[in-house]
């Protein structure tokens, strides 16, 4: 279940319909199930990149058995849409990505570890 969360110092559009295509994108680039995504947009958060505050973006991605070798392929895709999507610069958007254990991620109730067992 890969998590995409969205931080940004503007955006004053359609929060639904930039949700729905973020899922949409997140999944065709990370090759998963759009069911399985979870897609946050925080829009409007004061956030200073390089001592401005000029449109900027702090993107989290988070998953499990996270494909650590295609980081830059994804890091590349996943700007260049939100670049698209929100008018705001490839330079002034920052991506990290994290791996998260099995044991420490959980869905209906119980860990994805527990259930493989």
């Amino acid at each position: 279940m890969p998590y995409l969360k969205i931080q940004t110092n503007t955006f004053t559009g359609d929060e639904n319909g930039f949700l729905r295509r973020a899922s949409f994108r997140a999944a065709a680039i990370l090759e998963k199930p759009e069911e399985a995504m979870c897609v946050a947009l925080e829009p409007s958060v004061p956030m200073l990149l390089g001592g401005t505050d000029a449109p900027a973006v702090f993107a989290k991605l988070k998953g499990l058995n996270f494909p650590e070798e295609r980081t830059a392929e994804i890091a590349s895709q996943l700007s260049a849409f939100i670049a698209e999507e929100l008018e705001v610069p490839t330079e002034r958007i920052y991506c990290i990505f994290e791996n998260v254990s099995r044991h420490m991620w959980a869905w209906k109730g119980t860990t994805f570890d527990a259930m493989g067992k």
